[in-house]
């Protein structure tokens, strides 16, 4: 709308004042196609000439015809001469906003075609992607003939590709760290469990070595109260034997035999 407003597309003095980099080089196209057209005015001239002396060497005995012929062929170049110059006084140009709206429209189907899922919508691409996209634009650009834009992304192109080397052998490093780090844990963790399963085999060892010395323990306990139940059998016997009106007197062969049986009966228990 600040366009319209401001008459640029009705005037190219003003479009030239409002874009003078547009019209820099709509003239140096202008000098461009006017240099080619030069040029191929003279080689169409030289060609004529060549054909005129062709006739000439050819028509040696029929100079008035040569003439003639020369005459009819200035003539012709003087046409196309005139035509040639009547046709760079007026070059074919759409309107300059349907020009314009017509390379914007093709810069965005570009856009679309080529870089839309990744650019606009940022989507991840591998460094396979990435250097296919490069390639592309740089076989892109050298279609268009632009040298200058061919070489800048050449050698973003070469950058990019050093970039990715090089992170691919940081990573290829760091893939190796870890698997050595990974065996070194692995290592650790055999070296525990053998640890562990080593502690087991101790504790179990000491729980068999205590519980032997325990049922030894209880083992004596139990014959130390037999020999006290032998005693007291003994002692009120002899108590008895005093109180009574008569000693009994108890042998020393029937002392011993009964001490036998309470030993029996006691390792029975």
């Amino acid at each position: 709308m600040q366009l319209l407003s401001d008459k640029v597309y009705e005037s190219t003095s003003i479009a030239g004042q409002r874009f003078p980099d547009l019209f820099e080089s709509s003239m140096a196209q202008t000098t461009a196609r006017a240099q080619l057209e030069e040029e191929a005015t003279r080689s169409e001239q030289a060609t004529l000439n060549d054909i005129t002396q062709t006739h000439q060497d050819d028509s040696q005995d029929a100079f008035s015809s040569a003439e003639t012929t020369t005459a009819v062929y200035d003539a012709s170049n003087s046409t196309v001469s005139g035509e040639v110059d009547i046709a760079s006084l007026f070059p074919v140009h759409l309107p300059f906003p349907i020009e314009h709206l017509l390379m914007e429209k093709l810069q965005k189907i570009l856009e679309l075609a080529c870089y839309q899922h990744t650019a606009v919508h940022r989507l991840r691409t591998n460094s396979t992607g990435l250097e296919r996209f490069l390639a592309d634009a740089e076989d892109l650009a050298a279609v268009l003939g632009d040298n200058i834009y061919t070489r800048a992304i050449s050698q973003l192109r070469l950058d990019a590709r050093s970039t990715l080397a090089e992170l691919t052998r940081n990573k290829e490093i760091i893939q190796l760290q870890l698997e050595k780090a990974q065996e070194e844990i692995a290592k650790q963790r055999a070296e525990l469990d053998e640890e562990e399963r080593e502690n087991l085999r101790q504790m179990q060892r000491e729980d068999d070595k205590y519980r032997a010395l325990a049922g030894e323990r209880l083992e004596k306990a139990l014959h130390v109260l037999g020999d006290l139940k032998v005693v007291s059998n003994n002692e009120n016997t002899v108590l008895n034997g005093v109180d009574g009106d008569e000693a009994v007197t108890i042998s020393d062969d029937d002392s011993e035999f009964d001490r036998a049986e309470q030993f029996e009966d006691c390792s029975e228990a």
